[in-house]
Order: C-alpha cells, then sequence, then structure tokens
C-alpha cells in the first residue's frame, strides 16, 4: 500500500496527475519534504522487492498430474517462473488496482484529494466570492472530476493494454469530462468565471508543485513571494510546459504508458526537458523575481529535480522496466 501513495505522489510530478498525489494530498510537512520523499522510494523498493520474490516462488500444480519437466531457463528457475518474474511490474500495478477498487480506500483518497483541491483552489474560491455551501458544492464538482482522472491513469498504466483498450479508457475520460465540464459551467453560471476556471486548471501541475513545496522554498529564505508573484511563477512555469517539444506532456494522462519510460532514450529525454524548462523559466522569472528571489527559485528547482528523478526511477521499478 505504501509502494501505492509513494507511486502517485512522485509520479504526479513526473507524469503528471495520475492521481493529484495521494501523499502529496496531504498539508505537507515542507522543511523535510525531501527526505521524506526519500524515505517513502526506498519503502516502495522494498514492498517493489519484495513482489518480484514472491513472482518467483514455485507455484503447486492445480491438478497432481504426470507432466513433462517444465523448460528452465537458467539455473533452478523455470520458464514459467521466469515470465511471472518478467510480469512482476504488471502485478504491482494491478495490485495497486484492485486496492483502488475498494470503496473505503477510494473514500480515504477523495479525502485527501479534497484536502489537495482546498488548499490549491483556495485563492480561486475567494476570488470566485463562493459561500460555504457553494464552496462544498464547487469542491464535489472538481474532487469528482479528479477522481475520474486519477482512475484513467492508473488503468493506462497496465502493461497489457492494446491501443484499442486504451483508446476506450481515454474515451470514457472524456466522456466524463464533458459531462464534468457542464456540471461546472452551470454551476458557476458565468463565462469569465468558467474561463477563470478553466485556466486555474490548466496551470495545476505548476500549482500543486506551488502547494507542496514552491512556497515553502522563498518563505524558508526569507524572501516569500506576494499573490501576483506566485501567479506570474504559475504561468511562467505552465507556459514553458506546454512549448511545442518532441517529448510528450507527461502531466497528461494520455501520454503515460509504461512505453514511455521503458527506454533509456526516453528517460533522457525527459530528463534534459526537464533542465532546458527550468533554465527557461529562471530567465523568465528575473524580470518579476528579486536577486534573493532568484537564488530560493534555483534551490527550489534542485528539490524539483531529485524528486523528479525519484519519481523516474520508482516508476520503472513499479513497471518493472528497471535494470538491476
Amino acid at each position: 500500500m505504501k509502494a501505492a501513495f509513494a507511486l502517485v505522489s512522485l509520479a504526479a510530478l513526473t507524469f503528471a496527475g495520475i492521481a493529484v498525489g495521494l501523499f502529496a494530498s496531504r498539508p505537507p510537512d515542507y522543511s523535510n519534504r525531501v527526505a521524506e520523499l526519500e524515505l517513502k522510494l526506498k519503502e516502495a523498493d522494498a514492498e517493489i522487492a519484495k513482489l518480484k520474490a514472491d513472482a518467483l516462488k514455485p507455484k503447486p500444480p492445480a491438478v497432481p498430474a504426470a507432466r513433462s519437466a517444465p523448460a528452465q531457463t537458467g539455473p533452478g528457475i523455470t520458464e514459467s517462473q521466469a515470465k511471472d518474474a518478467g510480469g512482476s511490474g504488471r502485478n504491482s500495478v494491478s495490485s495497486i488496482t484492485q486496492m483502488m477498487k475498494d470503496p473505503a480506500m477510494r473514500d480515504m483518497v477523495k479525502a485527501q484529494q479534497g484536502m489537495q483541491i482546498e488548499m490549491q483552489y483556495a485563492r480561486l474560491f475567494t476570488n470566485l466570492g463562493l459561500d460555504d455551501t457553494e464552496k462544498a458544492h464547487f469542491k464535489k464538482l472538481i474532487t469528482d472530476r479528479a477522481s475520474a482522472k486519477m482512475d484513467m491513469g492508473f488503468k493506462l498504466m497496465d502493461n497489457g493494454l492494446s491501443k484499442e483498450q486504451r483508446k476506450a479508457i481515454t474515451d470514457e475520460f472524456d466522456r466524463q469530462k464533458q459531462t464534468s465540464d457542464e456540471a461546472i459551467r452551470t454551476f458557476l453560471n458565468d463565462e469569465n468565471d468558467y474561463k477563470t476556471f478553466q485556466h486555474w486548471e490548466e496551470t495545476e501541475p505548476e500549482r500543486m508543485q506551488m502547494t507542496m513545496m514552491g512556497r515553502a522554498a522563498f518563505e524558508n529564505a526569507g524572501v516569500p513571494l506576494s499573490p501576483d508573484q506566485e501567479e506570474q511563477l504559475v504561468s511562467l512555469m505552465a507556459t514553458v510546459r506546454k512549448k511545442p517539444s518532441a517529448v510528450p506532456d507527461m502531466t497528461n494522462p494520455k501520454n503515460i504508458s509504461p512505453e514511455a519510460i521503458a527506454s533509456d532514450e526516453m528517460l533522457g529525454k525527459i530528463t534534459a526537458k526537464a533542465a532546458t524548462d527550468a533554465s527557461e523559466i529562471k530567465k523568465g522569472a528575473a524580470a518579476f523575481l528579486s536577486p534573493e528571489q532568484m537564488t530560493a527559485l534555483t534551490k527550489y528547482q534542485d528539490q524539483m529535480k531529485a524528486m523528479t528523478e525519484m519519481g523516474l526511477k520508482m516508476s520503472r521499478s513499479m513497471l518493472g522496466k528497471d535494470k538491476k
């Protein structure tokens, strides 16, 4: 279970948005965030190793009948056991998917998503002038939307999906999103307010990063961002992320697949783009941040780089794509 939570919180930053972070959705301890993530990564690696070891254990035959000796792929390892070991990554994801079908687990995840949404959308709720009843209803609409996105993300991480099955999953999400769009537009009853919500949602990955670590990086350095500066930085980060690139935008769950992280070449492209984006963000941010704030931004970007690398490593291990 800890592996599932760690996967979501880290991969949300690398592959964006599979679930808007289960661990990340808790009010974070900013000062210890990187150390906490390192601990979660070690716990996840240990659990993944256990799953792989379990897959290698001999399985008794269903019917005790005479049969030919199984083919050997190595000393003491049968062909069947080797196949099971190769599929351990898929088993890991499958077990997480099954776990997420548990109503109690889904209720807990929704509660955590609600906390994350409260932090990420607090200023929007204020800007829209919502009263408590309106705010509660709006939060439910957004939480339901996030849950549908999370479900799609988990499903798309299945190694065994065909192209047709993947398309069916994304098409179903598109239908759910269209229904959600209509419900939110009707609730807001103002096209300008709806466009404001759309902008907020389109910059969701950057707002999650700011909620998790960004604000604290500046506050701990004694140079907190003003609301206007934070909005400028969020918009700048989103603009850089959305620029045309040969590397898929991994904040879009539709771009998530085991193949996306299967090759070292793609991993190299992902990390290289992250470094290029960081440089471009610093160049643009110099126009509205002080020198002291620029120093804090560099430290924050270094923390994000470490989190991204951990997310990539753990996701590859979960999906059986690591090379150990």
